[in-house]
């Protein structure tokens, strides 16, 4: 199966089981970058505001185009409340 795994994270842990799946799978992998935010305090507090404002951020393109793909499969992380 042709497969492409898509994921964004910003701590590394999506990251390690995108990576992980991809493998196993015999996938494509590809991170979702996103220049505005980043790993430190400050951008996690902007992010957080910014989503609470219904502000979406631009994303950048992929080298991958997922409609070329059997399987795409999008990982991300989301607190429960």
């Amino acid at each position: 199966m042709n497969a492409l795994i898509v994921y964004y994270s910003l701590s590394g842990t999506t990251q390690a089981v995108a990576t992980a799946l991809a493998k196993d799978l015999d996938a494509d992998v590809e991170e979702i970058r996103c220049d505005r935010y980043s790993p430190s305090f400050w951008s996690r507090v902007r992010a957080g505001y910014e989503s609470w404002k219904g502000s979406l951020p631009t994303i950048n393109p992929l080298s991958h185009a997922p409609s070329h793909y059997e399987l795409v499969v999008i990982g991300g992380k989301r607190r429960l409340r």
